[in-house]
């Protein structure tokens, strides 16, 4: 590819050949599908060359939900590949409306979360790259379809079986003959995985088989099992509203965390203020006090309390007691629950949290202790407002 060498998978290839309006790239964790698009539109960059056509001129967008987490995914990896490229330095890097131009061809990114911004409703696009798509919403991908010249490349994970990326695409789409749909897993990038990863993957086969299916297959699953069926995502948290609560659950090795949560009629609002693994007290105390936040709910460690007390901070403990974790998260399940969208670790706690499954592979009502540190962090800040005994199914 005009004499530009990096390594690629499988996945590359796939995307090199495509001949299709739409290429939906479905597929496990870790299985290259990110990577080897934004390789390819590196390429397309430097040469013009997209596969075997050439696109001089033209605009490719690159999307994602939110700009918080394109930012810190495909922009960050975009960069790194121009980086490995030895050509950074000859493209004209825009930082501040995060576009990449040379020699009349354009890379922008841009998120789905204002649906009233220029991006999407006002500019053509030669081709687009809709990002993690299953999180984008139907009417944003028909606004951007509706302005792209050329052709349309997705990727995604299969988590939400009633999603409308398998009923449009993979369904009515792929049938009119619009879609080339390939399907990856980790096999098809282990050449670059180290063993502690593969082991993580693999090892999700104990622990949930939904999540097996989905990270480790690529394979569709109902969602079944999720706490929390929708979280909403807002750009700033409202001035008006009834309460102010912080919460906070303890770690090292796991982050530490701190939230805040306001709480309007029967709406729930999360901001997420620190999420951060290996900080010591002093650390955690300077980052509490440079953040304003009020008093403090916070896991039941007397020691830490302790301390963070004579550093100035006010805190101490949440309201627990018997079927604590059922109660709380009954009580979150009872509002409309909202999360700033910078708040990226606390939106996909929520939007990962799962039931056990029993031995038949059915939901109990014992939630899944994994990666669940804002959300624990939450039920604390919200402690002291239960009221009376709340089922959480």
């Amino acid at each position: 590819m005009n004499g530009i060498k990096l390594s690629h998978t499988r996945v590359f290839d796939e995307i090199w050949d495509n001949d299709k309006r739409i290429l939906a790239l479905r597929g496990g964790a870790r299985s290259s599908k990110t990577y080897s698009i934004l390789q390819a539109i590196v390429f397309w960059l430097i040469s013009g060359y997209f596969g075997k056509t050439e696109y001089k001129k033209g605009t490719f967008s690159i999307v994602r939900e939110t700009l918080p987490a394109l930012r810190a995914s495909a922009y960050k990896d975009f960069l790194e590949i121009l980086h490995l490229c030895d050509f950074y330095s000859k493209v004209d890097h825009r930082k501040t409306v995060l576009e990449f131009h040379y020699s009349g061809r354009v890379v922008q990114f841009f998120s789905t979360d204002d649906i009233n911004s220029a991006k999407l409703r006002g500019r053509q696009h030669l081709a687009v790259y809709f990002n993690e798509v299953t999180n984008i919403s139907f009417e944003s991908y028909q606004t951007i379809s509706m302005r792209t010249e050329q052709f349309i490349i997705m990727d995604y994970n299969p988590a939400g079986y009633e999603s409308w990326v398998k009923s449009f695409i993979e369904g009515k789409e792929r049938k009119r003959g619009k879609v080339n749909l390939d399907i990856s897993t980790y096999f098809d990038n282990i050449k670059n995985l180290p063993q502690p990863m593969i082991d993580e993957i693999e090892g999700l086969k104990e622990v949930d088989i939904d999540l097996y299916n989905v990270f480790a297959k690529g394979e569709w699953v109902k969602s079944r099992n999720l706490v929390f069926s929708k979280i909403h995502l807002i750009k700033e948290m409202p001035k008006d509203y009834d309460r102010e609560t912080f919460g906070v659950d303890f770690g090292y090795h796991d982050p530490f965390v701190c939230v805040r949560c306001l709480v309007k009629d029967k709406n729930l609002y999360i901001e997420q203020i620190v999420y951060k693994s290996k900080l010591g007290l002093g650390e955690i105390a300077d980052k509490l006090h440079n953040s304003n936040v009020g008093k403090l709910y916070a896991d039941h460690d007397p020691l830490q309390i302790r301390e963070l007390k004579t550093r100035g901070i006010r805190i101490r403990k949440a309201r627990k007691g018997k079927d604590s974790i059922i109660q709380g998260l009954g009580y979150i399940r009872s509002h409309k629950i909202h999360v700033l969208n910078t708040s990226l670790d606390t939106i996909r706690e929520f939007r990962s949290y799962k039931y056990k499954l029993d031995e038949m592979n059915n939901p109990t009502d014992q939630v899944l202790e994994r990666d669940e540190h804002s959300i624990d962090a939450t039920r604390y800040a919200l402690s002291y407002s239960l009221r009376g005994r709340i089922k959480i199914r």
